[in-house]
């Protein structure tokens, strides 16, 4: 039985071998993007967020490439050097380990999915009522807005919320109160403050974010450089609001109207006011500096970043071998054999 369960040890020991210093130099790498960033905005960017989950995403993308690698290899390189331990046995605690991720794998997406039902949709508006009509006429107006017009709804809800809700398929929800209290460029500025949340599916990421953190022993040392990015993913929705055709002075009034009457942030929910009290004043002063200088249309983009850091882990192991993981197993099945137990 201990032959079976000696792949599990080795999945444990390998994933805290590569995940603490994977943070590590995550979280150093960080540090020197934040120092050379030219704007607050910078920081907020999607290879920097690849850096804060990489640390978690790396190892298991690799520990996966390496298994596929082995289940498919001829020659088992993770059959055990201990003679009494059969190939045939060292496939099957390879074929074991295998089980076991995809079941992990499983239970991930279970409280995925769970988290997203319990984020339970709000109550919409009538099409027909006053308020909707005005949100409706004031999307169609405008360019940007009459593209997502459909994922766009007021909600009967008193808690001052403007905010991206839903992971798979987000939408901007406005409550009731909210349309009663801002005039109409206030509710657009604010409107296309959220456009950037829903384009980049943020709820989903930081639900992704979150995930990440749980599954990392050393999640402390990068949780004030997530709490940076939000900000920073904040400030760069304010920015591409201006950049849209938002005035900054109503893009501020927005803001700090709203976080008045709601400044808490909800499952599944990525709002105007996500950032908190502690940062709205340095959003506001950035907005009033952009009515004398208006920022740039032009941003860095980093579009082959998500799939070169997904598809390396995984190809890795198929072209310089899976050498770590047959080390370690070999080591751990001679350290048990040694104390006895195999």
């Amino acid at each position: 039985m201990m032959e079976r369960l000696v792949p599990l040890l080795d999945l444990a020991l390998l994933y805290l071998i590569m995940v603490v210093p994977a943070t590590v130099l995550g979280k150093g790498i960080l540090v020197l993007r934040r120092r050379l960033s030219n704007e607050v905005s910078d920081f907020g960017s999607s290879l920097n967020y690849f850096i804060l989950i990489g640390a978690v995403l790396f190892p298991v993308l690799w520990m996966i490439g390496a298994l596929v690698h082995q289940a498919e290899s001829d020659q088992l390189e993770i059959a055990c050097a201990v003679g009494h331990v059969t190939r045939d046995l060292g496939r099957e605690g390879l074929n074991l380990l295998l089980a076991t991720l995809g079941g992990a794998l499983i239970f991930i997406a279970f409280l995925i999915f769970r988290h997203y039902r319990e984020a339970r949709e709000a109550e919409a508006l009538s099409p027909s009522s006053r308020q909707m009509r005005r949100l409706r006429d004031l999307c169609a107006h405008h360019p940007q807005l009459a593209r997502i017009g459909h994922r766009i709804v007021g909600i009967a809800e008193p808690d001052g919320r403007i905010c991206t809700r839903g992971y798979l398929r987000p939408r901007i929800e406005v409550s009731v109160s909210v349309l009663e209290t801002l005039n109409d460029d206030w509710l657009v500025a604010a409107l296309l403050h959220e456009v950037e949340h829903l384009r980049h599916r943020d709820p989903l990421r930081y639900l992704v974010a979150h995930f990440s953190s749980l599954l990392n022993p050393t999640s402390f040392l990068l949780k004030g450089e997530f709490t940076r990015w939000k900000r920073a993913r904040e400030v760069a929705c304010d920015r591409f609001a201006v950049v849209a055709g938002a005035h900054p002075l109503s893009l501020a009034q927005a803001l700090v109207a709203v976080a008045k009457n709601d400044v808490s942030e909800h499952q599944g929910r990525v709002g105007i006011h996500s950032a908190g009290f502690s940062w709205l004043q340095v959003r506001v002063r950035l907005l009033l500096n952009y009515t004398n200088d208006p920022p740039d249309n032009h941003r860095p983009q980093y579009f082959p970043t998500p799939v070169l850091m997904i598809a390396l882990p995984l190809i890795i192991p198929h072209y310089a071998g899976t050498r770590p993981l047959t080390f370690l197993h070999h080591s751990v099945e001679s350290a048990l054999s040694w104390s006895g137990f195999l």
